[in-house]
């Protein structure tokens, strides 16, 4: 077999497996609570959700915007390709919007 072809197939499986281990784990701690009686309303927090997905949306944002800030500053001031501008400007942007998402929340819960 092709050594080309074993990265992209092992790659699948593992994300494959990750998400199956974690919907059969979740599945089993719902039937847990309701075999031991436990109120299931503590699942349905729907205002966490929203706050992870504002987080995780401005996240992958910041992401981005590191790209093109990192692309921009490799186009325009350098001539060679530095992947040192991509991992910086991409970790760096996400962690800055990771903490306007913290002042975010902070300031909802504050007012």
């Amino acid at each position: 077999m092709d050594g080309n072809i074993l990265v992209p197939i092992s790659f699948l499986v593992s994300v494959f497996g990750i998400i199956y281990t974690y919907v059969t784990s979740r599945h089993r701690e719902r039937i847990a609570m309701i075999k031991y009686g436990v109120n299931a309303s503590q699942l349905a927090n729907k205002k966490r959700d929203l706050a992870q997905s504002l987080k995780y949306g401005m996240f992958l944002i910041g992401i981005a915007i590191g790209i093109l800030v990192a692309y921009g500053v490799n186009l325009f001031m350098l001539e060679k390709d530095h992947p040192v501008f991509y991992f910086s400007m991409t970790l760096l942007f996400g962690g800055i919007s990771i903490i306007i998402n913290y002042k975010m929340e902070k300031n909802k819960i504050n007012t």
